[in-house]
């Protein structure tokens, strides 16, 4: 591996989702590359000033959108009440296919 590329695999990405901070790694989202996370995209929600992407959506969504990118499935529980997982499945298309558009 180049200099180049493993600084990638060790970069960060903080998220700032309505108040709850979420970590991963670059080379987990540009795994999904044309995606809004895991392209340039994101860049259109990085605050220079903290550091981090801010987002404004529900944080308890957001972390079934990050194990998206960290495993390829989207895993919703039982749990989760039916209105929430309509409200996932928008989530889904803004973040998954918005380059689509």
């Amino acid at each position: 591996m180049s200099e180049t590329t493993i600084g990638r695999c060790r970069t960060k990405i903080r998220f700032n989702v309505s108040g709850q901070r979420f970590e991963t790694w670059l080379q987990t989202l540009e795994k999904y590359g044309d995606t809004l996370l895991g392209s340039a995209e994101r860049d259109f929600f990085y605050d220079e000033d903290s550091q981090e992407y801010v987002l404004d959506r529900d944080p308890q969504l957001f972390r079934y959108i990050l194990g998206y990118y960290q495993t390829g499935v989207i895993h919703v529980p039982r749990y989760v009440c039916m209105t929430r997982s309509l409200n996932l499945l928008s989530l889904v298309h803004w973040f998954i296919s918005a380059l689509v558009y």
